[in-house]
């Protein structure tokens, strides 16, 4: 039987599986900003542990405190099922009522009996105080089109001005371009840091004086003052307003002889910075020459305002139509732009030919009628005449026997050249005679002359009488009074009028609005019919003009006053023009995330005593495809007196294959006229469009791509040496882990001799069960011996090796393996199970008490500093998983999930903070010993259960197999109910899916993802 129960117990020892130790994890310790060991001096701190007990498959909230500096604990709020096997998510809230400063709180983890298995403190910086920007320099402060390079600072203070040693962080630092309203030009991110600085080149957007500003803002949303700078930008490169080809005598060349000629070409460029040296002009076409190629000019005239003239003299000009010449400069900013110039010019040998005579106007029978202040013009079919050598004998009109045109201008394929007639001659009818004088820009001589008939007429309209005013008013009768919506009419008697305009645009109307003027009882009235279309109250001028049928005119205005109606249903005092940005959305990471739309709505009024009160959004009467390309609108800036609201709009995320979204809302307008107020608010219909493009700067998938290959060089360097490792040490966990289920078993055993020792003392068994009690009791001894005999016990073949696994030089002082009656009184592990680490052997008491949950394989720094090479292992791990976990967010959760790709860097990043950081404060000895006294006796009156059971550890023995009595019995009893929770906590290990499993976490998850 003996030899049986040794193999037996070998066997168990190299097949059963294990588990793995105390795991205590802060999640989560932040105020309602979620800013890592920072808070708001009143705020609502959030604590998560992520908690486990190998031994204790159900974890209550009881068993996670928080203990404040001043030593007051209070319990978690809830603990649930977290994340992996045997795992609880163990939450709480705290209020914080402070004045700011940093404090510790330790988080304890403890068993169903209240000792302390695990702690970790955290410290908590309560952040009162803003930002500041203390350096915004920018170089150089003039610019173009290259970029200014910032030279920027912020800081961050927690509760000291100036003191940047604590603080929730710089988080970013926005810059705003004339205004500290509306969407940040840019940002530059921050993070934890408490001091933000650095240099940046940055193109301002807006041109001209431009305020650039800086405010900072830290990770709890508290903002600096603005700190500001003034930039003088020049974005704009020359203009090349105007190009002419002259000749000597400044005659515009439109024709060429078929040898050419030689003429000077002229460019206006308007530019006030001109750099002088970079204006060149390909004059080689119109020379039919490259040597005409990058010609600088031969004079470059004096500035005028802002422009000036280059020329280039004596070109030879053989180029006929079509014909063109490059022009280019630069200003001294570096703007610079280039434009071609077309031109018209024919060779031409013939003379001019006269086509005519005209001046828009004709007399009842046909005949040309002209006016005192109309002109007159003769039509050509000519390649130039542009020197207007073009005569007429006038002198039956009296204004001479031989008049040269005022000017001759082309006109399609003709030239009409006019003259303007300044005479008293009487009205009828002359003869006007074309000479022979007449000739082209190339001294092409008139054929044949020639004679044209007109009848003269110089006296103008006359305005008897009028106006005569009539209102149609629309919806109330305000007698003569005009209001928005009314039908004005103005009626005119005039004689001799056969044309008649009107400008309306002072109340909405055309600036060109032809009346109608008819017999009337004799009279010739000319009437006009306007809707007021804007809202008063403001006063009209009209313009009105009347024509004849020569073009003689006369001319008057009807001024009048509009008046407001504050109860309009639908007012009309604004115009609307509409600016978004950006102007083109990258439709390659539109699939990734919603992107965000600004969209400035400019309000225009022709009314001075209009102001706004308000504008308001209709969010459902806005058309387009909204339903499944935006997935919300709202208006911003929209606050008293805002002629400047912001539509901000938020896409869907998706795909945009189409070129551009339409999208129309109506904007309701509250206005205020001087001392009055509209009581209808005015609907402007807003008309916008976003476009979509390629970005110049890559995808974002690519971007994501070189992220994920980074990563993947960084997990594959470290799984070269450490994933064999890691392997082989858990292995080693589990083995020991074995070891500790074993010594379960045999106190399982040891408490059944107990119970059949009681058994022994009812009658009704009487000596029945002494012989299978001594049988069992003597079993038991020999299995100990046998697993625990320091020279042949299987257990000294494993504890060494375990002591080395977990950093400990030998067996824990104190007791046996059946010690600690009060931990088996509360039915669960006691502080020296193999839940805090893989201990070496049955636990022997407890030394000084709260020393032994020091572990320091928790620690990094704890165990290079012991040389714990196990523990240096497994600390290293724990940043290979953090590398695994970042490249599996970005391969499976940024590229098939559509998260933002800064959620994969902001865990990261705070893993990797938690991991170098946290576990330092989570070894501090005197806190544990502290704290382990504390909370004995904090759960002693927490939970008067645990108390009951520590008074029974201190009065019941320790060996079963002797006593005997009513003492005996009662410790027998609770003995018996803590080993078998102990036994089933084993057997439901046991149980667990993937207990035989090693590797398992991100890095598995990992590997299965490639």
């Amino acid at each position: 039987m003996k030899r049986f129960l040794a193999v037996f117990m070998a066997v168990l020892v190299l097949t059963l599986p294990v588990v793995f130790a105390q795991t205590l994890s802060i999640q989560q310790f932040s105020g309602q900003d979620n800013v890592p060991n920072v808070a708001r001096p009143t705020d609502t701190l959030t604590i998560k542990a992520l908690v486990n007990i190998p031994t204790d498959p159900e974890i209550t909230n009881d068993q996670v405190r928080l203990i404040t500096s001043e030593g007051v604990t209070y319990l978690f709020e809830s603990c649930a099922p977290g994340t992996g096997t045997g795992f609880f998510l163990c939450t709480m809230t705290y209020d914080l009522i402070g004045e700011g400063g940093s404090d510790e709180y330790s988080i304890g983890l403890y068993d169903d009996s209240g000792v302390e298995l695990k702690s970790v403190i955290e410290t908590l910086t309560n952040d009162f105080i803003n930002p500041a920007v203390v350096t915004l320099v920018a170089d150089p402060m003039t610019l173009g089109a290259s970029p200014t390079t910032l030279t920027y600072e912020a800081q961050d203070y927690a509760f000291s001005p100036g003191d940047t040693g604590s603080c929730a962080g710089v988080g970013s630092i926005k810059l705003y371009e004339n205004g500290l309203t509306g969407t940040p030009t840019a940002t530059i991110p921050g993070g934890a840091a408490c001091t933000l600085s650095g240099q940046t080149d940055y193109l301002p957007k807006a041109s001209g004086n431009v305020s650039l500003c800086a405010i900072a803002t830290d990770r709890l949303g508290k903002t600096s003052p603005s700190k500001c700078t003034t930039l003088t930008v020049d974005r704009g490169a020359p203009q090349f307003t105007q190009s002419k080809i002259l000749t000597s005598d400044g005659t515009q060349v439109y024709a060429i002889p078929p040898q050419g000629i030689t003429a000077d070409v002229f460019v206006t460029i308007n530019e006030g910075s001109l750099a002088v040296n970079s204006v060149r002009a390909d004059l080689g076409s119109l020379a039919d020459n490259s040597a005409f190629n990058e010609l600088a000019p031969t004079e470059l005239g004096e500035l005028h305002g802002s422009s000036r003239v280059a020329v280039w003299r004596n070109i030879p000009i053989k180029k006929v139509s079509p014909c063109s010449f490059a022009v280019r400069a630069s200003d001294v900013l570096g703007n610079s732009d280039s434009h071609t110039f077309t031109c018209s010019i024919v060779s031409d040998t013939s003379p001019p030919e006269p086509l005519g005579i005209t001046t828009g106007y004709t007399s009842a029978d046909g005949t040309v009628l002209l006016g005192s202040q109309a002109n007159l013009f003769v039509r050509f079919r000519e390649a130039g005449m542009a020197r207007a050598n073009a005569f007429l004998d006038a002198s039956s009109l009296g204004a001479g026997a031989s008049v040269k045109a005022d000017s001759c201008e082309k006109v399609g394929d003709e030239w009409h050249c006019s003259w303007k007639f300044g005479t008293s001659a009487p009205e009828k009818r002359y003869t006007i005679t074309l000479l022979a004088s007449t000739r082209d820009d190339l001294d092409n001589p008139l054929a044949n002359t020639a004679q044209y008939q007109i009848d003269y007429d110089s006296t103008p309209p006359v305005i008897v009488s009028g106006p005569e005013i009539d209102v149609v008013h629309a919806t109330a009768e305000y007698g003569d009074q005009v209001v928005k919506g009314d039908l004005l009419q103005l009626s005119y008697v005039v004689t001799g009028a056969s044309t008649v305009v009107a400008d309306f645009s002072a109340v909405g109307g055309g600036n060109k609005t032809e009346g109608v003027c008819g017999d009337i009882d004799g009279q010739n009235v000319c009437t006009f019919q306007q809707e007021i279309i804007l809202s008063g109250s403001y006063h009209a001028n009209v313009p009105i003009k009347f024509l004849d049928n020569a073009g003689n005119l006369a001319q008057t205005a009807y001024e009048f006053d509009v008046f407001g109606v504050l109860s309009e249903p639908n007012p009309n005092y604004w115009t609307s023009a509409v600016e978004c940005a950006p102007e083109t959305v990258d439709r390659t990471s539109t699939a990734l995330v919603s992107h965000q739309v600004y969209c400035r709505i400019k309000l225009s009024s022709q009314n001075p005593s209009a102001s706004v009160v308000a504008t308001a959004l209709s969010v459902d009467e806005c058309q387009g495809e909204l339903e499944s390309s935006v997935v919300d609108l709202t208006l911003i800036n929209n606050g008293f007196g805002s002629k400047d609201p912001y539509l901000r709009m938020l896409l869907a995320t998706r795909e945009f294959p189409e070129a551009k979204l339409n999208i129309s809302c109506p904007v309701l307008i509250l206005t205020k006229l001087g001392q009055n107020f509209t009581q209808n608010a005015e609907r402007e219909m807003v008309d916008m469009t976003v476009r979509f493009g390629e970005s110049p700067l890559g995808t974002l998938a690519g971007n994501v791509d070189d992220k994920i290959e980074k990563a993947e060089k960084d997990v594959d360097s470290l799984n070269k040496w450490l994933k064999t490792a890691v392997t082989v040490l858990a292995w080693g966990d589990k083995l020991c882990q074995i070891r500790m289920i074993i010594w379960d078993v045999v106190g399982a055993l040891t408490a059944i001799v107990g119970v059949l020792g009681v058994a022994e003392l009812i009658p009704i068994f009487g000596n029945a069960v002494t012989p299978g009690k001594e049988a069992l009791c003597q079993s038991t001894d020999q299995l100990t011996k046998v697993l625990g005999d320091d020279v042949a016990g299987i257990d000294n073949v494993l504890k060494d090796f375990c002591s080395f696994l977990n950093c400990k030089g030998g067996d824990i002082v104190g007791g046996d393996i059946l010690g600690d009656i009060g931990r088996y009184a509360g039915g669960g592990k006691g502080v020296n199970t193999p839940g805090e680490g893989i201990e070496t052997a049955p636990q022997q008491g407890t030394g000084i008490s709260g020393l032994e949950s020091i572990n320091v394989q928790d620690s990094l720094v704890w165990s290079a500093l012991t040389l714990c090479l196990p523990g240096v292992i497994k600390n290293v791990d724990k940043y290979r998983q953090i590398q695994c976990r970042y490249a599996v967010c970005l391969k499976r959760d940024v590229k098939e999930g559509g998260i933002p790709l800064s959620v994969c860097d902001d865990e990261k990043s705070y893993l990797t903070c938690v991991l170098i950081w946290a576990q330092i404060f989570a070894a501090i000895p005197f806190m544990n010993i502290i704290n382990y006294y504390l909370n004995i006796v904090q759960e002693w009156f927490a939970n008067p259960a645990a108390a009951v059971a520590a008074l029974v550890g201190l009065l019941c023995g320790q060996n079963f197999c002797t006593t005997t009595g009513p003492a005996y019995t009662v410790c027998a009893a609770f003995k018996l109910a803590s080993l078998i929770g102990n036994v089933i906590n084993d057997y439901n290990a046991i149980k667990k899916p993937g207990f035989f499993s090693v590797g398992q976490g991100p890095c598995q998850e990992y590997e299965e993802l490639d």
